[in-house]
């Protein structure tokens, strides 16, 4: 042979990794209840979102409401809007504006496909729930949906009571 066969650099047995987990740990910071009783939601994203220090920190506080916030795309760039983080007391320098217009951080297919999705009539995006992903960035899942008459609202109220009774 034109080569010498490679000698084994060890006698040691290779080392194996570690089992990755299956779902990385997601921690809560609030959610919108309103958005499931009056809208009915078709599609759901996930997008980061743009944030000052002394918002994330307010955020780890769980001072943020996203209750009557709703989301704006506007050309390629999506808003979320009348969200409130409250000020965070120990900032430095005025800190932030608590109702300020938040930038999401969205790809551009996605921010398309809501646009289209909101085009169609009685469509709306809503903010679903906001949490710290398992890096420790703060996540928003938005929602595509059109808004439940008070007929559709009775239904949902009845089968959640047929189910409790069960």
């Amino acid at each position: 042979l034109p080569f010498p066969a490679p000698k084994p650099t060890s006698n040691k047995p290779a080392l194996k990794k570690a089992p990755r987990k299956t779902k990385p740990y997601v921690r809560p910071i609030t959610r919108s209840k309103q958005a499931y009783r009056y809208y009915e939601i078709v599609d759901k994203f996930e997008s980061g979102i743009e944030l000052k220090g002394s918002e994330v920190k307010s955020a780890r506080l769980g001072t943020v409401s996203i209750s009557e916030a709703y989301v704006k795309v506007q050309g390629r760039s999506a808003f979320l809007v009348n969200s409130r983080f409250s000020e965070y007391a120990n900032s430095f320098g005025g800190g932030h504006d608590p109702t300020r217009q938040r930038r999401l951080l969205l790809h551009k297919s996605e921010a398309r496909a809501i646009q289209q999705s909101v085009d169609r009539k009685g469509m709306t995006c809503v903010p679903l729930k906001m949490y710290f992903n398992a890096d420790g960035r703060v996540k928003l899942e938005i929602g595509v949906g059109r808004g439940k008459d008070t007929r559709d609202r009775r239904r949902d109220i009845q089968e959640r009571d047929g189910k409790r009774e069960v």
